[in-house]
């Protein structure tokens, strides 16, 4: 191996380490995007009601239901109207 074919070698494995280095940066760019999409996936909620408004849902990201802030004013709102509590 002659000096030209080191030097061409040395070349190419600078290449290499550049090409190397920039997928290291996007793939630590993309496992960083990627935890905050599942962040936000698992804070998912949908909330529905129904026809008549009376009865709402609100599920998280697993289908689980889960308490609504504004469920718990027009319960204690219907329990007034109704008994005078």
């Amino acid at each position: 191996m002659n000096a030209t074919d080191v030097g061409s070698m040395r070349g190419r494995v600078e290449v290499l380490r550049a090409q190397i280095d920039s997928m290291q940066v996007e793939l630590l760019e993309r496992t960083r995007s990627l935890a905050d999409l599942q962040e936000k996936i698992a804070r998912a909620t949908a909330t529905v009601h129904s026809s008549d408004g009376s009865v709402e849902v609100v599920v998280d990201a697993s289908g689980a239901t889960v308490e609504s802030p504004s469920r718990r004013a027009p319960t204690a709102s219907i329990r007034r109207q109704r008994w005078g509590i």
